[in-house]
């Protein structure tokens, strides 16, 4: 994918993404709210690797689109399915980054095929499981709708190197009515993120909660 660069300071509507040079807080193309492009630096969700966002839209590494700056235009709309899921993804949902299903890895090597295990990390391993799927099954195969953020909140019920993560809530609209949702991200610029911001979301129509962000935040 190509990089494409924007002005650092260029004031852009977040719903036509026209150019505002007296960086007025209203659109004068449509009148929707207008954004500043600061120069934001946060990690892609595909790789994890660090990517000024102001001076490209696709990551630097492995070349998949980036989350928006906080605040700003949602992007493009996602790519047709089936899209493309590197392996090394796949590994991240499933194992490395899934922390339920890396419990469930550990009390099989520790406790073996015991009735601890049994009892904590068979259904631990199953959740993880499950989740991670429903992730990847929409990013891969979902259709792709409208979204708003509507809070960013701290999880404190996990905490990794003294950092807690952060919680995006968010809805999206379907043929069936609104479904509301949320995402786990570690990356600190996501705590910037205000309620009514813009997001593309892909979704399993016959399963809901088979759902993410699109592009996947870190």
């Amino acid at each position: 994918m190509c990089a494409v660069n924007i002005a650092p300071d260029q004031p852009r509507c977040e719903w036509c993404v026209e150019p505002n040079p007296e960086a007025d807080t209203q659109c004068q193309s449509c009148g929707g709210p207008v954004s500043i492009m600061e120069p934001w630096v946060l990690l892609c969700g595909w790789c994890g690797s660090s990517n000024r966002r102001d001076e490209r839209a696709d990551c630097r590494s492995c070349g998949g689109p980036l989350p928006n700056i906080p605040g700003s235009h949602p992007g493009k709309r996602p790519p047709v399915a089936p899209r493309h899921l590197s392996r090394a993804y796949w590994w991240r949902v499933m194992l490395t980054k899934n922390v339920m299903v890396s419990i469930g890895v550990v009390f099989t090597l520790v406790f073996g095929w015991t009735v601890l295990f049994g009892l904590i990390g068979i259904p631990l391993w199953i959740i993880g499981y499950r989740k991670g799927k429903r992730k990847l099954n929409a990013l891969k195969k979902g259709l792709p709708t409208k979204g708003e953020i509507l809070e960013v909140t701290v999880d404190t019920t996990q905490r990794i190197n003294n950092r807690h993560p952060f919680l995006i809530h968010y809805h999206f609209e379907t043929p069936g009515g609104v479904y509301t949702d949320k995402t786990e991200a570690w990356d600190p610029v996501h705590r910037k993120r205000g309620k009514g911001e813009h997001i593309w979301v892909v979704y399993d129509p016959e399963n809901h909660a088979s759902n993410n962000i699109w592009p996947p935040v870190r």
